[in-house]
């Protein structure tokens, strides 16, 4: 995986004292999410975004993006769902 030249200023998401972003890669670019709405349950939180970012978080793009996280026995599980404006070929979770 390529690392970019400039910081792409994802939003970073804590929970049960990890830290994650979201990066949805597809052929054309590579896509942050704005600032996610945070809903917290008792186990768990999902961020829910209506909107992508590219170029440093200095344009929008249409597209969403849902991160859902939930405490287990032996970790965090972390559920992933996006829509962009071209095919998708990847999501990066980074921790």
């Amino acid at each position: 995986m390529q690392e970019l030249s400039f910081d792409p200023r994802d939003p970073v998401i804590e929970f049960d004292g990890w830290r994650f972003s979201l990066q949805i890669v597809t052929s054309e670019n590579l896509y942050g999410i704005a600032s996610p709405a945070i809903e917290r349950t008792g186990d768990g939180l999902t961020a829910t975004v209506s909107r992508l970012t590219w170029a440093g978080g200095q344009r929008e793009a249409d597209g969403r993006a849902t991160l859902r996280l939930r405490r287990t026995d032996d970790g965090v599980e972390a559920i992933v769902e996006a829509a962009a404006p071209e095919r998708i070929r990847c999501t990066k979770l980074i921790l």
